[in-house]
């Protein structure tokens, strides 16, 4: 289903009692998500009290089920969004919400892949609703996909620089926006992307590490993930990043979601343009993490990093200390509001 039609079907108060969003597409399915969510917790002064998001490796489908079986603290619905939900043990238990979901809850189960084959699989083919967004297969398919994406960052690139950008990122869709991002902050606004400036902006080669690994990380930690956080600072490490680098890109962007939470509702635009940032997307990264925090726990995690900063200073460890800092990053994250 087109993410047009699913706003539309949305905006019509037709809203099924499971989702099950998969797909090839990341990005599509992280679109699909965000809708769902913006929709069904459109006040975001409640949503922190009826969104609530679950690692499927970090929970189980009883623990699922009593999620989406309890009423919202505040707000007409809750909404449980489950990431990775083809790891989900013990899936069967949501089989009774499928079949009858309550009229104040919406289960949404997002996965690459899903096995078709499971009882759950069929029971929201039945009752719920399917959202598969497949990732373009063939060139003509990922130079569209391309164009479109670019069109959302209000570039134009003509078919020489759609053809060197699908050469550098292939379908590699997540790593497309990042290389994007960094087009729109170097071409000047409304001017033509021309193959020169993807030749000069766009690494030839594998992505390099830098802020937009350590957005992952932090989307991990707003969403809850722990085992993931700790995954992507691996990934930072094993990239040679100095830990005392690493650590100044983990504070940064918790300075960034900081100012997200003081200007929330503005666009990004005025975030950025207020913060000299050179592009827009750090400021939308920034105002869509902020979502998830509250400014007491925000100011708990910079004085979090400043506390690891003077332990890497005085000689320890330096992947031990940002592994028990990623651990105190999502508790403080799972603390009450």
């Amino acid at each position: 289903m087109e993410i047009s039609r699913l706003k539309a079907e949305l905006n019509q108060g037709h809203v099924s009692g499971t989702y099950l969003i998969t797909g090839g597409d990341a990005l599509r399915r992280e679109e699909a998500v965000r809708v769902l969510e913006e929709a069904l917790c459109p006040d975001e002064a409640l949503r922190q009290w009826c969104l609530v998001k679950v690692d499927a490796e970090e929970s189980s489908g009883d623990q699922v089920l009593d999620l989406v079986s309890t009423p919202p603290i505040l707000g007409e619905r809750r909404v449980v969004v489950v990431k990775g939900a083809d790891r989900l043990s013990g899936d069967e238990a949501l089989l009774a919400h499928v079949s009858d979901p309550p009229g104040f809850s919406t289960l949404v189960l997002v996965a690459e892949s899903y096995d078709r084959r499971r009882k759950l699989f069929q029971e929201i083919q039945r009752r719920g609703r399917v959202l598969a967004y497949e990732a373009p297969a063939g060139e003509r398919d990922r130079m569209q996909r391309l164009e479109e994406m670019a069109r959302g960052f209000g570039l134009s690139l003509d078919r020489a620089a759609l053809s060197a950008l699908l050469n550098r990122v292939g379908g590699d869709l997540p790593r497309a926006e990042q290389e994007l991002a960094k087009l729109a902050a170097y071409v000047a606004a409304g001017q033509p992307v021309g193959e020169d400036a993807v030749a000069a902006v766009v690494a030839d080669g594998p992505p390099e590490l830098d802020q937009w690994a350590v957005f992952q990380y932090v989307d991990a930690l707003t969403e809850g993930r722990s085992a993931a956080a700790l995954e992507h600072l691996a990934l930072l490490l094993e990239a040679g990043e100095h830990p005392l680098r690493v650590l100044g890109m983990i504070a940064r962007q918790f300075r960034l979601l900081l100012a997200g939470l003081a200007w929330q509702g503005q666009r990004p635009e005025v975030l950025a343009r207020t913060l000299a940032l050179k592009s827009t997307y750090p400021a939308k990264k920034a105002l869509a993490q902020a979502r998830g925090w509250t400014l007491e726990q925000a100011a708990s995690a910079l004085e979090a990093c400043a506390q690891c900063d003077a332990q890497l200073k005085r000689g320890a460890d330096g992947r031990l200390a940002l592994e028990l800092l990623t651990v105190k990053l999502a508790a403080i994250r799972r603390a009450p509001a």
